[in-house]
């Protein structure tokens, strides 16, 4: 798909969504999500980071809600620091055992 015709399905899903509407994207744990309309600020389009169980369902009543791609950099930033990944890896050590989500084959493409 061009950029041309991605950014016309985006305005689309703007305009004819529902507020706090999501819409699923063939990025496993990625959805995108309509804001709505908040004092001078009009509705936009959000993407949410929800990891995702064996059933494509979000694991997490709300996930992480990136509103531009300035917000994603800084957040990839934190991401890719090791140090995090140090520390989850510690709490994993501490925390009690869990089997996490299940993952599937079965992958809906948007």
């Amino acid at each position: 798909m061009s950029g041309e015709e991605r950014r016309e399905r985006l305005a689309r899903l703007l305009s004819e969504s529902d507020d706090w509407q999501k819409t699923r994207t063939d990025i496993d744990g990625v959805l995108l999500v309509k804001m709505p309309q908040y004092k001078a600020r009009p509705p936009t389009l959000a993407l949410e980071i929800n990891p995702i169980d064996a059933t494509g369902s979000s694991t997490k009543k709300r996930g992480i809600v990136i509103r531009s791609s300035d917000e994603l950099s800084m957040i990839a930033k934190i991401v890719s620091d090791p140090r995090l990944s140090e520390l989850a890896a510690s709490m994993d050590s501490v925390n009690p055992a869990s089997s996490g989500p299940k993952k599937s084959a079965d992958v809906f493409r948007v």
